[in-house]
């Protein structure tokens, strides 16, 4: 063979070789790689299941959070319009009370008016139980006299 063709195949089987070197380099990669390309597979897997599930959960609280919402929403409005019923009666509770105080302000009037015209009719019951006090005193005092007076020795009284 000529040198010429000698250094060809000598090329050749270095590159040769060298590819092969690499070949059992991917296969030694390939062959430590597969258990750990599954082995993040599986990863990834779980991770997928896991945000799957997630997911669901999530669209479960969304929901329930908008049924919450609605309750409440439902609930501030019934507690709104029994706010309102109660303001409601409690204005009609101090319109009572207005009126009441009037009606009482009122009677006490009437009252203190009676009070004053019974306290004159006792006044005046008073005058004249002392006018007939003193009237039935001076009738007493003149029967007496009258009975004394006939008693006495010149009245021909025994």
């Amino acid at each position: 063979m000529e040198p010429y063709e000698q250094e060809q195949w000598n090329q050749l089987d270095r590159r040769l070789a060298e590819a092969e070197k690499k070949l059992l380099a991917t296969a030694n990669l390939v062959k430590g790689g597969i258990p750990m390309v599954v082995s993040q597979q599986m990863r990834i897997d779980a991770l997928i299941d896991s945000d799957a599930r997630l997911y669901l959960q999530m669209q479960q609280l969304i929901e329930s959070q908008q049924r919450t919402d609605q309750e409440l929403a439902e609930s501030r409005k019934r507690t709104d319009e029994i706010f309102m019923r109660l303001a409601e009666s409690q204005k009609r509770t101090d319109e009572s009370f207005a009126r009441l105080a009037i009606s009482q302000q009122q009677t006490d009037e009437k009252l203190a008016a009676s009070q004053r015209r019974t306290d004159e009719a006792f006044a005046r019951l008073a005058e004249s139980q002392q006018r007939t006090d003193e009237k039935l005193t001076r009738l007493a005092d003149t029967v007496q006299k009258f009975v004394d007076s006939l008693k006495s020795p010149g009245n021909g009284a025994h």
